[in-house]
């Protein structure tokens, strides 16, 4: 017999099957990451950028396979009972506190550059107030409505991102010059490995997963497999790395000036010089996956927020949340330089704790919760 909590998530009430998940991840994760990131990288690794992204792919998929454990090994349980198993309620609490805090500085970069990215693209004086309000409105919606409206987006739009990067990849695979990728770490791994750290937080969205511990449905005859998440992790990666090989091969030496390259990859076509830049259409469809990650990141400091005091509902804490996000925005506003800076030397060290080697552990926090409760 169970002695969990009264207010966790019993397993009928759970919301979001692994499909889903898996859907998720590849409809949130690629885009979000060929926007400001591959120049990023490449400040550092310059034409080794792409194996900067495979290798901090690689250790995301190691962290994600490692939480898929944990689901398999108690299923039932969610972020603050593994915690509250080994640091107790107030420390429990702390991490979860914590983890509140660190997901909506996920979602800040995701949204500024979604907003600097429609300045420079599309609208030059775009005003913020205007238009940046019924976006969060929409964004708290979306994040109050939790796992299981999450969940039936995801399995809904990844045919069309799918298709969307596809049309990308055969318009810009003919500028591609795949010698700009050479020599490979002519430098040693050093430059690799410094634009990982440097550039941390932009790795690890696989640690949304840790809030939607607990409301994840088995059905009966599939024997707890975790397959399913492991896939769509593994696609939405894989197309990460993909489209920043292409990025390099591209854009060549230049490639660190390129802010926004995912709205310039496939503009070279010579097929677009004759019919117009309908690329734009697949584009679009992918900033509505990038407006999603970021809806994932606000319910998961929602959800983290609600743990912390047992609520039942997850109004007033995505609502808590929503607020100081737009707030976050408005007091840094275009001032990116100074926050990159703060990102890059200060929270890197929190964000290798949150998003890597606590959530490595959570499979021994699962068999020690499994022990506990299911003795």
């Amino acid at each position: 017999m169970s002695n969990r909590p009264e207010n966790a998530i019993k397993p009928m009430q759970q919301t979001v099957y692994k499909r889903q998940l898996g859907f998720l991840f590849f409809v949130i994760l690629p885009a979000a990451k060929l926007l400001l990131l591959p120049s990023l990288l490449a400040f550092h690794a310059e034409r080794n950028a792409a194996l900067s992204m495979l290798v901090g792919g690689l250790a995301d998929l190691l962290v994600l396979f490692l939480v898929c454990l944990a689901i398999r090994i108690a299923p039932e349980a969610n972020l603050g009972d593994l915690l509250q198993t080994v640091f107790g309620k107030v420390g429990a609490r702390i991490f979860l506190g914590l983890y509140c805090l660190y997901f909506l500085l996920k979602a800040y970069p995701v949204i500024f550059e979604q907003k600097s990215m429609l300045n420079q693209t599309l609208y030059h004086q775009l005003p913020f107030l205007p238009t940046f309000i019924p976006y969060f409105i929409v964004l708290i919606y979306t994040a109050c409505k939790g796992a299981r409206v999450l969940g039936r987006n995801a399995d809904l739009y990844w045919f069309f991102v799918a298709c969307a990067f596809g049309l990308l990849l055969v318009l810009s695979i003919e500028s591609a010059d795949f010698s700009n990728l050479l020599p490979v770490l002519y430098d040693g791994p050093g430059p690799v490995l410094k634009g990982i750290w440097a550039n941390l937080t932009w790795f690890g969205d696989f640690a949304a997963l840790l809030a939607f511990l607990g409301k994840i449905r088995f059905a009966p005859q599939d024997k707890k497999k975790i397959w399913p998440i492991l896939t769509g992790g593994a696609a939405a990666v894989g197309t990460a790395v993909l489209f920043m090989v292409l990025t390099v091969a591209v854009f060549g030496p230049t490639v660190v000036k390129q802010a926004f390259a995912l709205t310039r990859i496939s503009k070279y076509s010579a097929f677009l010089s004759n019919s117009g830049r309908f690329d734009w259409l697949a584009i679009i469809l992918l900033m509505i996956g990038i407006f999603l990650n970021s809806s994932v990141m606000l319910y998961a400091a929602a959800e983290s927020l609600r743990q912390i005091y047992g609520g039942k509902s997850s109004l007033l804490p995505t609502l808590i949340c929503g607020a100081a996000l737009f707030a976050l925005l408005v007091v840094i506003g275009d001032n990116f330089t100074n926050a990159y800076e703060i990102y890059s030397r200060f929270l890197t060290p929190a964000a290798a704790v949150l998003q890597i080697a606590l959530p490595a552990c959570t499979p021994l926090l699962a068999l020690r919760y499994r022990r506990k409760h299911h003795a």
